[in-house]
């Protein structure tokens, strides 16, 4: 991580004074990213918005899509549950329905992780994802990460389980 830092801190003074607007919507977006890894959720969580406002958003599909979701999950410890989990959601179709299977993928997956990160009890390490057809992981696996667990011909035709969504987010709104 430490040197993704230097990195990213190297390409900033330089693409500051030369950097096309795509380029520094890159660069804050992957700064976002990298604060986020980092802990650092409100540094995180202003790059993202500050990239995301933006008039001309530059960011391919995939880039834009990832910052969105970035910012989704980052609405739920700063507890605005419901508001982040309906920005996943809505995301999700979107993806869903463009027929983008990785992102779509990717976001189905985005609220299981930010919800179990803010209901883990401290020192406990967060639960792994159960893979697709195996809920032995704990307890409550098998409903709590459907919507992580979904198949590409699943993702592709659009569906969910809104059950399985009101379940993912109960105990995150008693948590907030």
């Amino acid at each position: 991580m430490a040197a993704a830092e230097e990195w990213l801190t190297e390409a900033a003074s330089v693409l500051d004074l030369t950097g096309t607007p795509a380029q520094l919507q890159e660069l804050h977006a992957l700064q976002a990213h990298l604060a986020f890894t980092q802990g650092r959720l409100e540094d995180a969580a202003l790059l993202s918005r500050t990239v995301l406002s933006e008039e001309d958003l530059r960011l391919p599909y995939r880039d834009r899509v990832r910052l969105s979701v970035l910012d989704g999950r980052l609405a739920i410890p700063a507890g605005r549950v419901e508001e982040g989990v309906a920005a996943l959601q809505q995301l999700a179709r979107q993806a869903t329905q463009s027929r983008h299977v990785g992102p779509a993928a990717h976001v189905w997956q985005a609220p299981a992780t930010a919800l179990a990160a803010c209901t883990t009890p401290p020192g406990r390490p967060p639960a792994q994802l159960a893979p697709a057809g195996r809920a032995d992981r704990g307890p409550s696996a098998g409903w709590a990460l459907a919507p992580a667990e979904r198949t590409a011909s699943q993702i592709a035709e659009g569906s969910r389980d809104d059950d399985g969504w009101r379940a993912l987010m109960e105990p995150a709104r008693r948590a907030a």
